[in-house]
């Protein structure tokens, strides 16, 4: 399994120029076009209907986006390789209609693009993305924070509390900030160097 960026590359730099996908394959979405001008959350899930985006990431931002939305967030967006059929039905299926944009990376560009390429053949049938959250800021990337425990399925950190955190240290730091979290039993790594706000 190889990476085109390592994710943490991408700190500071603009959001990929990729066009994902909404509702049909005829309905493409500049991606770019979603944050322009406007802080918001892209949060990316291995699979539509999967145990884990389905009872726990999706409904946690739906649940929270009016917190979102009070902190500063004005769009929420899903990404995930599916197609765009299966991300429609997934939108109505967990009541997020409204709450969260939906979007098909068919092609796994953005993915790929991001760094956040797993190999999940054995389980869903092709590459994936792993879970992933992401704060946007008039399309530059502020903060990303990649999963890697569970081959990229945990959840430990891509949910709305990291983001809600970051929001405040991005704005107070002026930094961005990396996090992951990995299989072994320490807590989500910070990018080296990053100001830590007092406890």
């Amino acid at each position: 399994m190889a990476f085109t960026y390592n994710p943490q590359e991408m700190l500071g730099r603009p959001l990929p120029d990729v066009v994902l996908y909404k509702d049909t394959p005829d309905n493409p979405v500049r991606v770019r076009d979603l944050f322009a001008g406007k802080k918001g959350v892209l949060f990316g899930i291995p699979g539509a209907f999967t145990p884990r985006c389905t009872k726990t990431h999706v409904p946690h931002f739906r649940d929270r986006a009016d917190e979102l939305h009070a902190a500063g967030i004005e769009t929420i967006v899903c990404m995930s390789v599916n197609d765009p059929y299966v991300m429609a039905a997934f939108a109505e299926y967990t009541n997020a209609v409204g709450k969260v944009e939906f979007l098909a990376d068919m092609k796994g560009e953005m993915t790929h693009a991001l760094g956040t390429t797993m190999d999940a053949e054995n389980y869903l049938g092709n590459k994936r993305t792993r879970r992933f959250s992401s704060l946007i800021d008039d399309n530059v990337i502020k903060s990303l924070n990649v999963e890697f425990k569970r081959g990229g399925d945990a959840y430990t950190i891509a949910g709305v509390d990291t983001i809600l955190r970051q929001l405040k240290e991005t704005e107070k730091y002026k930094i961005a900030v990396y996090e992951k979290s990995i299989d072994m039993e320490k807590p989500p790594q910070v990018l080296p160097g990053t100001p830590q706000p007092a406890h």
